[in-house]
């Protein structure tokens, strides 16, 4: 009778430690995606006095059957990278984790293998000219095209998108909206939103947007122009925008990249607040897309348009030039250059100085050869005009200088050959 309760109790000391022995897998975990040729940690937490080797091995999410070895003799302690193969099909799968001549194992909850992805993230929230107010609820939008894991990393980003300031969210799950209050330690300025699919190099940064810790005076919304719009060096360029709010009486006008960062070209470097300007689009500019940005002069107040296109095509009258003075019933010469593909005919019109009225139509079907003989008539009023040249079946155009048609003007001399 005593060997036996010797031997129960020796039984029960034995059971005791395998009991003891335990093994969980915390990675992969539930519904995760782990993509092909991306490498991801397996980890797992121990209990118990076990070996110092483990089998890792893939299995089916439902008999756990082995689909494939990982590796076998893997250091216990706790962490492997695995870089997933690209022969593994895609679907649902657990990993298992099995200490070596011993029974403890664990597996994972059920997760997906898929294909690298070629997906793509574009944030839609922030946008400029937004400003958020610490310690207000916002909200971080996004939309995203293929194949992507069901969760993304959320940094809030410098505004040169070239340093994470403070991580949002690691992870977060990827349904394309993720509730963020601002904190009160992220300093005033301006910044992007970076949100990347996780475990893979599929990011989309937000347009630069501003945090600040009082809400701003009032904003800025471009009407005009509007996304897609093309425009032409030369042409007769329209911004209208409303606001709202206690906003500064003086604006500046440029042109921003299309991602809303770096000032390309200042078009106007002060003008009235009053919801239009219009201008000629510089010559000088680089044929490409663009936003337009009306920006308040003493806050930090803008509006950016919807993304727009400058065409390499352009006109610009040479002569005549500012001063230039013109006889009646003589013969001068209309001379322009032009930029791009323009083989359509002209129509040149004398137009006032001031108010743009249509004087006198010129010529109806010039050939665009870049000059124009014109008789000036002897019925036009004394005065101050332009020339304006549209290119017909296009809005390529362009206004030329002031100049001046009169009399008591001396005329061209003669030369006479000798």
């Amino acid at each position: 009778m005593r060997k036996f309760f010797l031997t129960s109790i020796v039984l029960l000391g034995l059971a005791a430690v395998v009991s003891a022995q335990t093994i969980t897998v915390t990675k992969p975990a539930l519904n995760e995606t782990w993509l092909k040729g991306q490498t991801y940690a397996i980890t797992w937490t121990k209990s118990g006095n076990l070996p110092a080797t483990v089998r890792i091995s893939l299995r089916d999410p439902v008999s756990l059957a082995e689909v494939k070895l990982i590796e076998d003799n893997v250091s216990n302690t706790g962490s492997y990278q695995w870089p997933v193969p690209a022969d593994v099909a895609d679907g649902q799968y657990r990993v298992r984790v099995k200490a070596k001549d011993v029974a403890a194992l664990g597996d994972s909850q059920v997760f997906n293998v898929s294909a690298a992805s070629s997906g793509t993230i574009t944030v839609t929230k922030p946008i400029a000219p937004d400003t958020w107010v610490k310690g207000q609820p916002c909200t971080v939008t996004w939309t995203q095209t293929g194949n992507l894991p069901n969760q993304v990393v959320i940094n809030l980003m410098n505004s040169t998108a070239t340093a994470v300031v403070k991580t949002i969210a690691d992870p977060a799950p990827n349904t394309g909206s993720y509730p963020w209050t601002v904190p009160a330690d992220v300093a005033d300025g301006q910044y992007r939103i970076r949100v990347k699919a996780k475990g893979t190099g599929v990011s989309g940064d937000s347009p630069v947007f501003s945090i600040a810790a009082v809400p701003p005076i009032g904003t800025i919304t471009i009407v005009r122009p509007t996304q897609g719009n093309t425009f032409y060096m030369g042409q007769i360029f329209t911004v209208l925008w409303n606001k709202t709010g206690n906003l500064p009486g003086q604006v500046s006008i440029s042109l921003v990249n299309p991602a809303e960062t770096a000032v390309i070209q200042q078009l106007v470097a002060s003008t009235a607040n009053s919801g239009s300007v219009g201008m000629d689009l510089p010559f000088n500019l680089t044929p490409g897309p663009y936003r337009v940005r009306v920006k308040t002069i003493g806050a930090e107040v803008f509006g950016d348009s919807q993304v727009i296109n400058v065409s390499p095509d352009s006109l610009r009258i040479t002569l005549p030039t500012t001063g230039t003075k013109w006889r009646e019933t003589e013969t001068h010469l209309i001379t322009w250059t032009k930029t791009g593909t323009l083989p359509n005919p002209v129509k040149i019109t004398l137009i006032r100085e001031n108010n743009y009225d249509a004087v006198k139509v010129i010529t109806e079907d010039a050939p665009n050869s870049g000059s124009c003989s014109w008789p000036v008539p002897g019925d036009i009023s004394l005065g101050n005009y332009r020339i304006y040249i549209q290119v017909k079946g296009t809005v390529v155009e362009d206004i030329g200088y002031p100049f001046y048609i009169g009399l008591g003007i001396p005329k061209m001399p003669i030369k006479i050959k000798k």
